[in-house]
């Protein structure tokens, strides 16, 4: 394969095409023209090199290649002659002028979830970004300075009042953020413990740099009660305080052989070598390949017929390859099923 693709490129090169751009992927593959967050920063770079190898004309990488640091390194390194980014620059379009000003700290990251992006466009609406829900309508969104500032009390300390908080004080108000826990991040931070979601932990830093550069008082270990918010007088509460887990009636349910998701990846319980996952929506997939990545022998049981099929749409990219990684990971598939007894004892 790559000696016909050497060949070709050569022959591009003989009939008179300026640069090459170097991709990867068919519509059987779609998660390599367009890498969810399974797939590691730079994850084409190499084939940009082989081609750079046997072509004079510049040669253009992809693949993931919004972290300035691997973007840098690519060319320094001349793997290629230029970056192309698509998805980093929906989350963060300064990120040249960012760069190029040593502002490298303050681009928002692309998670790689395509919830905006792709998952949008699969649905026949607009591309835009789950982070940066502006991208794509500027105008509409634009953020003008409030016409009267209020004293603004944020209460939770997740993505969501990260979120509410940063845009509060970017319009001029004044605002508090109160979270109950140590740290800021909420089940973000849970949900970034597997290695390939990774790039949570760098959004996260990104909003506690956000919140500090825009003034946001930050009250941790700080639980809320009426007569905080009374002291404090604000004049807008902002309640960002997450969800409470569904827990389903099984019989068994609460057996210490048990655990949520939530509780797995904390660290507040351990899975054993044989692990059974109720529900084959994307959390208990990417769970399945997170135990498994660790030598855990994984079975999903899903009541519908087919895994990450719920409402909750999966962009097609990343329910592709997820399943991909089920299936090399030797993954147990039941779906039409229900569990009716949970634990062993």
């Amino acid at each position: 394969m790559w000696l016909m693709g050497r060949k070709w490129q050569k022959h591009l090169e003989r009939s008179g095409f300026d640069p090459l751009h170097v991709d990867a992927g068919c519509y059987e593959s779609h998660y390599w023209p367009h890498p969810p967050n399974y797939q590691k920063h730079g994850c084409m770079m190499d084939m940009a090199a082989n081609t750079k190898a046997v072509v004079s004309v510049p040669v253009i990488g992809v693949g993931r290649l919004d972290k300035p640091e691997v973007a840098a390194r690519a060319v320094a390194d001349g793997m290629m002659d230029v970056v192309a980014i698509g998805r980093g620059f929906l989350a963060d379009p300064q990120w040249a002028d960012k760069v190029r000003s040593g502002r490298t700290k303050d681009i928002r990251p692309c998670v790689g979830c395509y919830d905006g992006c792709f998952g949008r466009y699969g649905k026949m609406q607009h591309i835009s970004c789950a982070l940066n829900p502006s991208s794509g309508r500027e105008n509409a969104y634009r953020l003008e300075p409030a016409a009267t500032p209020h004293q603004v009390m944020v209460i939770g300390g997740g993505v969501a009042g990260l979120e509410a908080a940063r845009v509060a004080a970017l319009r001029g108000h004044r605002v508090s953020l109160y979270e109950k826990k140590a740290v800021l991040g909420g089940l973000v931070r849970t949900a970034a413990v597997p290695e390939f979601k990774k790039d949570l932990r760098r959004l996260l830093v990104w909003y506690e740099r956000q919140v500090e550069q825009t003034g946001v008082q930050v009250f941790l270990n700080s639980d809320v009660t009426p007569d905080i918010i009374r002291s404090a007088s604000p004049g807008v509460v902002i309640v960002a305080t997450g969800a409470s887990p569904i827990v389903p009636d099984i019989t068994g349910i609460h057996r210490g052989s048990v655990m949520s998701a939530v509780d797995l990846l904390k660290g507040k319980k351990t899975a054993g070598d044989r692990v059974v996952i109720v529900g084959g929506g994307l959390a208990g997939c990417e769970v399945a390949i997170w135990l498994a990545d660790k030598g855990r022998q994984t079975i999903i049981v899903e009541m519908l017929p087919e895994l990450m099929a719920g409402n909750n749409h999966v962009p097609g990219q990343v329910r592709m390859m997820a399943l991909n990684l089920l299936e090399k990971h030797s993954t147990t598939i039941i779906t039409d099923n229900q569990v009716s007894v949970a634990g062993t004892h």
